[in-house]
């Protein structure tokens, strides 16, 4: 005799809860410590993901993402310093700025941490992988689990970091570098106002 488990879902609510997702299944739970959470389920016979050029179709009880079943996704990010201060800039140095990005999301699809909008002049745009010293230069650097490039990049509209799913405290350090050149106008003095923004996957 065979015995397969019997799995269903349903979406259960009253005036004062919702269960949006549920299964029966042979096993699973929240397993978690002090740096990770995991949701596992046991016994489902039919998981995976098909897809077309026109859809996709998410099978299994862990792909049931909250968002997509009329939840809200959240997203949360905080800056460690709004304002950052590059200094006076020298031919034989370049000189650098952090601040550190810290996204949280629920979201299955994961965030995008992007420069959304740049106001105010700046030195020339970085030319090469890396801002150098005795050039006139200024760019971008990211560092973290998700960053979206490796070299220093011009400061102008652009991502920045990118998941696929869902993360805790994530942290991204976006660094400014900049220097000058013997012929840069010396005593000039460069503002921008920069807006970063963090946004749920699609």
């Amino acid at each position: 005799m065979l015995l397969y488990p019997i799995i269903s879902l349903a979406d259960m609510s009253s005036s004062t809860y919702r269960i949006y997702a549920d299964v029966i299944s042979i096993g699973g739970g929240t397993f978690s410590s002090s740096t990770y959470s995991l949701n596992g389920t046991l016994g489902e016979p039919t998981i995976g993901i098909i897809t077309s050029s026109t859809y996709e179709i998410k099978g299994g009880f862990q792909y049931m993402d909250i968002s997509a079943e009329g939840g809200t996704a959240t997203i949360s990010l905080e800056m460690s310093s709004s304002t950052l201060n590059l200094g006076n800039l020298s031919t034989s140095t370049v000189s650098q700025a952090t601040t550190t990005a810290t996204i949280t999301t629920n979201s299955n699809d994961g965030f995008t941490l992007t420069i959304s909008e740049v106001d105010g002049a700046g030195l020339l745009p970085v030319s090469g992988i890396a801002v150098t010293a005795g050039l006139e230069e200024y760019g971008v650097a990211v560092t973290g689990t998700y960053a979206y490039f490796a070299d220093d990049l011009p400061v102008e509209p652009r991502t920045l970091a990118q998941s696929s799913g869902t993360v805790t405290t994530d942290e991204t350090d976006v660094t400014f570098k900049a220097s000058i050149s013997s012929t840069s106008t010396l005593g000039t003095s460069y503002t921008q106002t920069i807006t970063f923004t963090a946004s749920v996957n699609p």
